[in-house]
């Protein structure tokens, strides 16, 4: 299959450029120097510390760069911009911190209306990068009352448990980042209550709450959940942890009272919910592996 492979052009620091992809992508990188190449001879001295040919490449990506310019001026990342399309939220939320680091963010990682995870930074050698991650986590079956939510990350069961149940950090990574979270209440034992209020940039107030059914750490939390906005639509959520090589698989199953609270729920933003409190979580427990 034909394929379209980005070559950017630099002015003398082409290697230094490509390094900072490779070590930013964890990728492998090739670079041939004009000193040493069958055009040394063709180009004047000073040259020869240039590179003539570089490639970086990851599993099917591949990026090429050179210092040869041969005609007019060099304005770096002005007629091309890179897409990187990442796996996972971690994976994008890596690569956007470190192709960023000495840079511009542009765009914040935030979930569009298409349903990826997107965002833009210019790097620190002018080019501009679009990061997407286009995760669909939920499954929604037709005419069943249920939604299932499957989230991953590389940290050890315990961590994730505990974050997850921690009222200290639920304001750090609980629904979209366009929405602050206070915790009311969070006893999280059976038989206790939560209660969490969100506010948005124009001061509406929104307030969700249940009780705990079932506490097992570090494998299950069973609780209801209820918009106060809509009382009576009560749901039932069992999240199961699973870990294994200090990385952690969280399922979380929401039981409807009928199909039609249930598709009501994703016309309300399920889907964006879920997608960044799972980015914003992947940020929360990195930085807590690190403490």
């Amino acid at each position: 299959m034909a394929q379209i492979i980005p070559y950017l052009k630099f002015n003398g620091n082409c290697e230094e450029a490509m390094t900072f992809y490779k070590e930013s992508l964890d990728a492998e990188l090739e670079l041939q120097k004009v000193e040493g190449s069958p055009v040394a001879s063709q180009m004047p001295p000073e040259a020869g510390k240039r590179i003539l040919h570089s490639m970086l490449t990851k599993n099917s990506m591949v990026l090429m760069a050179s210092d040869m310019i041969f005609a007019g001026n060099l304005v770096p990342g002005n007629v091309i911009t890179l897409t990187l399309n990442c796996d996972s939220s971690e994976e994008i939320n890596q690569y956007f911190q470190k192709l960023s680091d000495g840079g511009e963010i542009l765009y914040p990682l935030k979930v569009e209306f298409w349903g990826a995870t997107h965002g833009q930074v210019k790097d620190k050698y002018g080019f501009i990068w679009m990061l997407n991650h286009n995760k669909k986590s939920l499954i929604a079956e037709p005419g069943l009352h249920s939604i299932i939510d499957v989230w991953e990350f590389d940290a050890p069961i315990e961590l994730v448990f505990s974050t997850m149940t921690n009222p200290v950090y639920i304001k750090d990574w609980w629904g979209p980042r366009r929405f602050s979270t206070q915790v009311d209440q969070m006893n999280v034992v059976p038989g206790g209550s939560w209660r969490f209020i969100q506010r948005d940039t124009d001061n509406n107030t929104y307030a969700f709450h249940g009780v705990y059914h079932d506490v097992t750490p570090p494998t299950q939390l069973v609780y209801t959940f209820e918009f106060e906005g809509m009382p009576g639509h009560v749901l039932m959520e069992t999240i199961k942890f699973a870990g294994e090589n200090n990385k952690t698989k969280v399922t979380s199953t929401s039981v409807f009272q009928s199909v039609a609270d249930r598709d009501g729920m994703f016309k309300s933003g399920a889907e964006e919910g879920s997608t960044e409190s799972q980015d914003r979580l992947v940020v929360l427990l990195s930085k807590l592996k690190s403490m």
